[in-house]
């Protein structure tokens, strides 16, 4: 329907678009910027009421007006009740709302829908909405409508499957090798048994869909397929590195890829010599293997393997001194399960008891460690104002967030499960929102999905000093009882919940 009654009104459409050349000019730094008199937005809008549906003139005036303008919302209200029958009317200003993530978007997509069941985009502009909202639940239902509009659309069916994560495991499975099935040629196959691959924990399960996500999609025409390729290089380099070593190799062997690969070429090459160099008790060759590998990337999960690793091999070269100064230097930037088992382990190797590597630890934890900047900021749930200084005798996590960030979303079922296991000992929880026009969402959040965090909303302009997060989100810290910051920086999911554990142990076993 909508598709028939664009094409009516496209010769129109065309008209209106050419007329805007002609009052197109460059702003600052030579960005196209549109510049309009009341004229020329009277003509924009006078178009809309002569082709309602048509979704390129709607479109125009939107932005011609801007999405701040108070006069939209009345006006888009107005067209509402003049065009009773029209489905283009609220989905475009729907459309166009939700792409800001605004909440406001809801009630027109939902009128659109209503109009017209066939608009597979408003359908999963309102999943979004609903998973700002916290309500999954209703995400899925929205998904599924999406897909139901629009069979052959592999988006839809990408983010369906997806969303089963938050449900059914099997599910999950089962809808995303239905995505990689029904998708040969589209990226979202690929990117569907990809996170099949690197959210599995399952060691055969993850060996056999990152096999059958190289074999499905050449990792050379899909970047989801070369980048299940190199996460498996790395997740083999400390499990299997002649495996790692052959996989680097057939990976820039392809020439589209071998710039890409090389570099992990190199690193397999040096990790599976270090580990031949200390089968056959050749230590300090190992140590020089291993110090060879430079620049790997911020997330990478080998990066967090490569100290331990060097320092079994300084502690079997005869330094075990050395080896256990080099993983304590560490704990704070990466306090991980390794390293500390690490430590521990090289410490019993000389005779430390557990007290003092604890204190050992803590030395390097609370060395240099500066008070947080205080802050004291509005609640969302109608409590008073909460200051950081209120939460001083408690461990305290702090994460800027926004109802519209899928990685915060992400993130907070993992801080959630580590926070309850924690929640009777002395630990705080607080979640600052960083953008203020989505304020709406953040109660129905929180109430859809029951967690426990104080809501704080941010102030724009404040100084907050080494809490800064740098208009970013997520960013985190872990505050210490006495108001230092001892972590930042720090991400958390599935595969490292442990992670956040060690940091918590830490400091609430500190007197």
């Amino acid at each position: 329907m909508m598709n028939k009654v664009i094409n009516r009104s496209m010769k129109s459409a065309v008209s209106i678009t050419l007329m805007l050349f002609s009052i197109v000019t460059y702003g600052q730094g030579g960005k196209l910027q549109k510049v309009f008199n009341k004229k020329e937005l009277n003509t924009l809008y006078n178009a809309v009421l002569i082709h309602p549906d048509s979704l390129s003139i709607h479109n125009n005036y939107l932005d011609a007006m801007g999405i701040d303008n108070p006069k939209l919302l009345k006006e888009y209200d107005a067209l509402l009740t003049k065009f009773p029958k029209s489905a283009v009317v609220p989905y475009a200003y729907g459309i166009y709302l939700s792409r800001l993530e605004s909440p406001e978007a809801r009630k027109y997509l939902l009128v659109a829908v209503e109009r017209d069941s066939t608009l597979s985009e408003a359908f999963s502009a309102l999943a979004f909405d609903a998973q700002r909202r916290g309500d999954m639940n209703l995400s899925l239902e929205y998904l599924l409508s999406a897909k139901r509009a629009a069979p052959n659309d592999p988006n839809h069916a990408f983010y369906y499957a997806s969303t089963w994560k938050n449900f059914d495991s099997n599910r999950w499975i089962l809808e995303s090798l239905n995505v990689a099935k029904n998708f040969p040629d589209h990226q979202r196959g690929a990117q569907a048994l990809f996170w099949l691959a690197e959210r599995s924990m399952n060691f055969q399960d993850k060996r056999n869909f990152y096999r059958l996500l190289r074999e499905s999609y050449p990792a050379d025409q899909f970047s989801w397929s070369a980048a299940g390729s190199r996460e498996e290089i790395e997740y083999l380099l400390t499990i299997d590195p002649s495996e790692a070593l052959r996989l680097a190799l057939e990976m820039a062997a392809k020439p589209k890829l071998a710039k890409e690969f090389g570099e992990y070429l190199n690193v397999a090459k040096l990790v599976a010599d270090a580990s031949m160099s200390m089968s056959e008790n050749r230590p300090d060759a190992a140590i020089e293997s291993y110090e060879q590998i430079k620049d790997l990337p911020a997330f990478s999960k080998f990066k967090k393997q490569l100290p331990v690793l060097i320092a079994k091999a300084i502690s079997k070269a005869g330094q075990p001194d050395k080896a256990y100064n080099s993983l304590l230097v560490k704990v704070k930037v990466s306090p991980n399960t390794e390293l500390l088992n690490g430590i521990i382990s090289l410490g019993k190797d000389l005779n430390k008891s557990e007290d003092q590597i604890l204190r050992d630890i803590n030395d390097q934890l609370f060395k240099n460690a500066e008070l947080a900047t205080d802050f004291t900021l509005k609640r969302y749930d109608g409590l008073p104002e909460s200051s950081l200084k209120d939460f001083r005798g408690k461990v305290v996590l702090l994460t800027y967030w926004f109802p519209g960030c899928g990685p915060c979303r992400g993130e907070f079922p993992h801080f959630e499960k580590v926070y309850r296991k924690y929640k009777d000992q002395d630990v705080a929880y607080l979640a600052i929102n960083i953008v203020s026009n989505q304020n709406p969402f953040v109660l129905p959040f929180l109430k859809e999905t029951g967690y426990s965090f104080t809501p704080l909303e941010d102030v724009d302009g404040r100084n907050k000093g080494n809490l800064d997060n740098k208009n970013r989100a997520p960013i985190n810290f872990l505050i210490d009882k006495t108001g230092k910051i001892i972590f930042s920086d720090f991400r958390i999911d599935g595969h490292n919940e442990d992670e956040l554990e060690t940091m918590f142990d830490l400091l609430l076993k500190r007197s």
